[in-house]
């Protein structure tokens, strides 16, 4: 791994990642607005609304990982200039959103109302937290079928598609939620449940636009996807197998980031509130490395199926490479200038007082993080996403969850401890990556 940049494939990464980082940052944005715009409705309203986006991320996460295998085998096909077998995968991907989403969505839609109060105690938040979730359970075949359109954009290397298809839906999500949680307009005013169906509305414009894309432009010409005789078992398999770990790795990583949270709430709810903050002034960087990390499954998959190994390992090492640089950047941010960015999202002085030394933590490992994301991507990518679950499983709830505990709670160093310890969770899979991805076996994985 070279420590200076290569032209070509720096500008090949960019040209795909800036797009994913735009798109995912108007998500980032709408989340901002939408949490500014329910807490007007109150405690209540606020805290349904998160925990249901909770549950329903939760479970989007595992089903959307989805596009793990669609990306992988579409970017593997188009480096083998095998268009027809890109508008295969693309076919089945969809035929999977399918079948998954809606006995699925059935079956969380009846059972809202009988989780929820299990969620909450509070009598308003589950009646606001039900009628929340139910809505969104509507609109889940969408998300999936938004899914596998975008990576199989992502696969064939177009990513302006996602960001065009990510500020529409973002935009308008904001626009829906002005009206129908407030009643503007002339619409009516249904607070959290208009919130909910903004999100399912905007959803499904998405899913429009992604079809009315590959309908035009040639695309449906060239990949030929929109074919029953497209369905075969091969395909349906490999997105399957490709998927799943990702999809066990995303519950289990998120329940162990609960778990973290859960820690940090025995110490103080104002540190609790802290790492809300911390979460949310972090994730520009982590959209940053997001984008790279697509990139990056978008040229190790094109390289290697054209057996181009050496040029697809490059292309790896310049996304992460140039992920690290905006991360690192980021992090001397965060810790040159913690305060006036935790100011942006709260004037509770108690709050900014715990708030900046996290940052300042999570800041110095912004690298290494640029690092895990990008190469946790490439080895999806290429075939081999049981490594990445299995280590990210295992730092985390074997490294991560006891040491916070021991640091934390049991030395009393506090949320310095917790926030120590994330670093150590962030230093050992970034190692962990770059271990497995120097040893070059997944040059032989063929999907």
């Amino acid at each position: 791994m070279n420590i200076g940049f290569d032209k070509k494939l720096s500008r090949e990464a960019l040209n795909l990642a800036y797009p994913v980082i735009l798109g995912m940052t108007s998500q980032t944005i709408l989340g901002i607005v939408d949490t500014a715009m329910v807490g007007r409705l109150g405690a209540e309203a606020l805290a349904a609304t998160g925990f249901g986006s909770a549950i329903f991320l939760g479970f989007t996460n595992f089903f959307g990982a989805l596009g793990v295998g669609t990306q992988a085998l579409t970017a593997r096909r188009y480096g083998q200039d095998d268009e027809s077998g890109c508008g295969r995968v693309l076919f089945n991907a969809l035929f999977i959103a399918l079948l998954v989403s809606i006995p699925f969505s059935a079956a969380a839609f009846a059972a809202s109302s009988l989780v929820f109060p299990f969620v909450s105690e509070d009598a308003a938040v589950a009646e606001y937290g039900v009628a929340y979730l139910e809505y969104r359970f509507l609109g889940m075949l969408f998300v999936l079928l938004n899914v596998a359109l975008s990576r199989f954009f992502n696969g064939i290397g177009n990513t302006m598609i996602f960001m065009k298809a990510a500020i529409i839906i973002n935009g308008l999500n904001i626009v829906l939620d002005y009206v129908l949680i407030f009643g503007n307009l002339g619409f009516p005013r249904l607070e959290v449940k208009g919130a909910a169906i903004a999100s399912t509305l905007a959803t499904i414009v998405g899913t429009g636009y992604y079809l009315s894309v590959s309908m035009g432009r040639g695309y449906y010409r060239r990949y030929k996807y929109f074919r029953s005789r497209n369905l075969d078992r091969p395909n349906l398999w490999s997105i399957t197998k490709i998927s799943f770990p990702p999809g066990v790795q995303s519950l289990l990583t998120t329940a162990g980031f609960f778990a973290f949270l859960w820690i940090i709430g025995r110490i103080d709810t104002t540190d609790v509130a802290a790492a809300v903050i911390v979460v949310k002034v972090t994730s520009f960087a982590f959209t940053t490395a997001i984008g790279f990390g697509i990139a990056a499954a978008t040229l190790i998959g094109q390289y290697m199926g054209a057996a181009e190994f050496d040029t697809a390992e490059k292309s790896v090492w310049e996304s992460a490479k140039l992920g690290a640089f905006f991360l690192g950047v980021f992090g001397l941010i965060f810790m040159i200038l913690p305060v006036p960015l935790i100011k942006i999202f709260t004037n509770h002085q108690d709050i900014i007082d715990v708030a900046g030394l996290p940052l300042r933590i999570v800041g110095f490992i912004q690298v290494f993080d640029a690092y895990r994301i990008v190469l946790e991507h490439a080895l999806q990518a290429a075939g081999n996403p049981q490594w990445v679950m299995f280590s990210e499983i295992a730092v985390n709830w074997f490294v991560l969850i006891p040491l916070t505990y021991i640091l934390a709670i049991k030395l009393d160093y506090g949320a310095c401890g917790a926030w120590v310890s994330l670093d150590v969770f962030i230093v050992m899979l970034a190692a962990a990556m770059i271990w497995k991805f120097r040893q070059s076996r997944w040059r032989a994985i063929s999907i």
